[in-house]
């Protein structure tokens, strides 16, 4: 009989952890500016070496460094598919997300080179190299540090501090309430 009992709060401690696992987020003010200050860097670096008519090649180690991003910003919910499907998700998933990231970094590369084609009467193209990698580089790791900092800014919240926790369900669905609140009062009506 103790073993039993043993057996079930041993089994209760590991449903508690996996619940706290299914955290998505606790997004508190800080980190919000954290993740923000980071889109723009990112956003910015990118758009900057249009500006200053790198090479088009800039475009595939810039891709890589968005995707290594992405994932640190969705850093619960990678961890939750990886728990749930095993490593096998993990390559998959950036099968889907480095072709994503690299055509959200061409968009605003290709905006930023046209605008400065329209305007200027320079029309060379710097070379492909070295300074090309390391700004690549330079982008992951602001960008790595503000998104690693706001991560641990949310992973140290209290319920006190004031923030949203976006929870999974036991099925890993999103909460009833929390559809609601992201998609308006008709999901129900929907079926959404």
């Amino acid at each position: 009989m103790a073993r039993s009992i043993e057996a079930d709060d041993r089994r209760g401690d590991r449903a508690d952890a996996v619940q706290d696992d299914m955290v998505i987020a606790n997004i508190t003010r800080s980190s919000m500016v954290l993740r923000a200050v980071c889109g723009l860097w990112i956003v910015g670096a990118v758009m900057a070496a249009g500006f200053m008519l790198r090479s088009p090649w800039i475009i595939a180690p810039l891709g890589l460094s968005f995707a290594a991003l992405f994932v640190i910003g969705k850093w619960g919910a990678w961890k939750h598919a990886i728990r749930s499907g095993g490593w096998t998700r993990l390559p998959l998933g950036l099968l889907t997300t480095i072709p994503i990231q690299c055509a959200i970094v061409a968009l605003f590369y290709g905006a930023a080179l046209g605008l400065t084609l329209l305007s200027s009467t320079e029309r060379t193209l710097q070379p492909f190299g070295a300074w090309d990698m390391n700004y690549s580089a330079v982008v992951l790791l602001v960008g790595g540090v503000l998104g690693i900092a706001a991560h641990v800014i949310e992973s140290r919240a209290e319920p006190e501090d004031g923030y949203l926790r976006a929870q999974l369900a036991e099925d890993g669905e999103l909460p009833e309430d929390l559809k609601r609140l992201i998609l308006g009062s008709d999901a129900d009506e929907t079926g959404a």
